[in-house]
């Protein structure tokens, strides 16, 4: 009783600043309210699931991923800023099937200048529902990057601007941003939404890095994976739309293990699978990759096994703990609630298995290296890419 009171008197005091209120949340022309809230939906989760998205909050509304939209202004009180607010709306899946959307969210920040509020969608009881991802909130300059109000394109294109991958990257972007252009025009002349996800998916490895980008430096393993899906997808959808189910595969050479596998020959070549996900195109998967190589192991196809083994390598990450050197084949791609990147057991440890081999029949010390490494990676942290959890 006392806390709804509590509550009660909070809201009356907010309503009577000018600052909030429960249905429109912030205020937008009282100065006396200093303090500039952004709110943007993330790309992760149950997102992937939706085609599109109309949300409203205090009469602005947000309909674009990962673009800060200003929505108002808020005061601080006691040196906190205390935020609530109404999210409502609707989103629509890739089946044309539409979900309401309400929301009643709150959260308390430190105070600053800018505040950023992201925001994410997820699936609960077979309806979405949003919430406030604390990880990706907060003041703007120092919990939360600047670089949030570039777009993908630039972040990705401002940190590869001293390195080797500048001139390639921005001719594969170039490339890109003309083939996405055509799918939107498609879609808004037939609102087919099959144009609509074709169009998302062929520039999700942009929005993923570019994300990535917003936040830290890439490395040079990244720019090569980001670069070589990157050109998988341009290959592609300059002459298909994408598929209708998860986990095609598609490769960019004349083998593959299995007959269903899409193959596509021309100015990209590549002995990797590459693997779709709705919303998120075709991506490089380690998982699919190391599978091949056992299947071609099995056959005695040891050539195959080992063209895939030697072009992943380039993709091996290492690092040390504990004194050991370890590797890690990571995933930049979003599968199910993980962020990115992620790593697969699976990969770690059939990838020691086949990398042994590999060694086993050329002798090559890379693919030793690479085996003990992947080996030596069951034991990191969780905090470190690790993905063994000890239990007692």
């Amino acid at each position: 009783m006392k806390l709804t009171k509590f509550i009660i008197i909070l809201m009356t005091v907010m309503m009577f600043l000018g600052c909030i209120s429960v249905e429109t949340s912030f205020h937008s022309h009282n100065h006396n309210c200093p303090i500039k809230v952004f709110v943007q939906i993330e790309e992760e989760d149950a997102i992937f699931e939706v085609a599109e998205f109309n949300l409203t909050i205090a009469n602005k509304t947000i309909d674009v991923l990962n673009t800060p939209i200003l929505i108002g202004r808020v005061n601080e009180n006691n040196g906190e800023v205390p935020v609530t607010f109404t999210v409502k709306g609707f989103l629509k899946n890739w089946y044309g099937k539409k979900f309401k959307i309400r929301e009643f969210l709150s959260e308390t920040f430190k105070t600053g200048d800018e505040i950023l509020i992201t925001l994410k969608i997820y699936k609960e009881d077979n309806t979405f529902r949003v919430r406030i991802d604390k990880k990706k909130s907060g003041v703007i300059g120092q919990d939360v990057p600047r670089e949030v109000f570039l777009t993908p394109e630039e972040a990705l294109l401002m940190r590869a601007k001293n390195t080797s991958f500048y001139e390639e990257l921005s001719k594969e972007i170039e490339k890109n941003m003309k083939i996405r252009k055509g799918f939107w025009q498609q879609y808004k002349e037939t609102n087919d939404l099959s144009y609509l996800r074709s169009y998302r998916d062929s520039f999700y490895a942009v929005r993923a890095f570019g994300e990535l980008a917003t936040w830290r430096e890439l490395n040079d393993v990244e720019y090569k994976i980001l670069l070589a899906e990157l050109k998988a997808n341009n290959a592609y959808y300059s002459h298909h739309t994408s598929p209708t189910k998860d986990f095609s595969a598609l490769v960019f050479s004349n083998d593959s293990p299995y007959y269903s596998i899409f193959r596509m020959n021309g100015s990209f070549n590549s002995s990797l699978p590459f693997v779709y996900y709705t919303g998120r195109g075709f991506n490089l998967y380690p998982v699919t990759a190391i599978h091949w190589t056992e299947v071609y192991f099995q056959r005695k196809q040891n050539e195959k096994a080992l063209r895939i083994l030697k072009e992943l390598s380039q993709y091996a990450q290492y690092g040390r703990y504990n004194g050991k050197e370890y590797v890690l084949f990571k995933s930049y791609f979003h599968f199910e609630n993980s962020s990115i990147p992620w790593v697969s057991g699976y990969a770690q440890g059939m990838g020691a298995g086949v990398y042994a081999i590999a060694y086993n029949l050329t002798g090559n010390e890379t693919y030793l290296r690479i085996a003990r490494g992947l080996v030596n990676s069951f034991d990191l942290p969780l905090s470190m890419n690790g993905f063994v959890s000890h239990t007692k």
